[in-house]
């Protein structure tokens, strides 16, 4: 994948350029000490939302600036034997320079028009839609949407063909896959720095996460696992929810169970 197509998953978030440009350097100064971080940790430093801070993050361990721990996952400090950090930031600065500035006027703030819900999803949960097709689940997500949740959208099913079927101009939206472009994402680290920025946003967010097996065929059912597991514990602790749409028969008997152990069947 190359740099600038990287970038575009900070020029998403509602910070204007300037401030975009102060979130590098407070990011890249606060790593600089070769320590371990949490995402928390270095939003509240910067003053900005843990979710800014994860796409910063998100480009530095795409190319390896960066290393996430074993033991804790979540956090992150400067690679060994790599040069300091000033190389990405010049290389994020210089290709945020590109982007066109979107203006001084801020974002105006949503207003939640809450709507009958057909789905009752409870705040905090973490839920695996069992059924061949994840149409289920996306109708699930499509309407935490539109009343006024935040969203987080990881699929194997191209974003084009997933914006035609369903509402989803209100979430951010990432193809899995191994081809290289623009909001797209294939490492399991680099998902998890995604997902950790959006749950620790003060705001309620729901997360669909389309593409398990998808993940399981790359990594390995343990490795998933685990990652399951520490995802549905940062949920927990916050207002978020996870979806997890997932086909039946893709996994064996015993690995299915232990998932069923850790999200809500629906």
């Amino acid at each position: 994948m190359g740099v600038t197509s990287r970038t575009h998953l900070l020029a998403q978030t509602s910070i204007e350029y300037p401030e975009k440009i102060a979130v590098i350097d407070d990011v890249c100064s606060l790593l600089d000490d070769g320590k371990w971080h949490t995402i928390d940790e270095m939003a509240k430093e910067v003053g900005l939302s843990p979710i800014s801070v994860g796409f910063v993050l998100s480009f530095l361990r795409k190319y390896e600036f960066i290393e996430m721990s074993m033991k804790d996952e979540g956090k992150v400090r400067i690679t060994k034997g790599m040069p300091r950090l000033k190389v990405a930031m010049y290389i994020l600065k210089a290709l945020l320079e590109r982007e066109p500035m979107s203006g001084s006027q801020k974002p105006k703030m949503e207003v939640r028009e809450e709507k009958a819900l057909g789905y009752r999803l409870e705040p905090s949960e973490s839920y695996i839609v069992l059924s061949e097709e994840p149409v289920r689940a996306f109708e699930m997500f499509e309407e935490n949407l539109l009343n006024g949740w935040q969203g987080l959208c990881i699929t194997r099913q191209h974003p084009k063909q997933v914006r035609k079927r369903y509402n989803l101009e209100k979430a951010r939206l990432f193809w899995l896959t191994e081809l290289e472009g623009q909001n797209t994402v294939n490492d399991l680290a680099e998902i998890s720095l995604l997902i950790e920025g959006f749950v620790s946003s003060p705001r309620s967010g729901i997360m669909l996460l389309d593409g398990l097996e998808y993940l399981v065929s790359r990594y390995g059912f343990k490795a998933v696992y685990h990652f399951v597991q520490n995802k549905r514990s940062q949920t927990a602790a916050t207002e978020s929810i996870m979806v997890v749409p997932m086909h039946p028969k893709a996994l064996q008997e015993e690995e299915l169970a232990l998932l069923k152990r850790e999200l809500k069947p629906l």
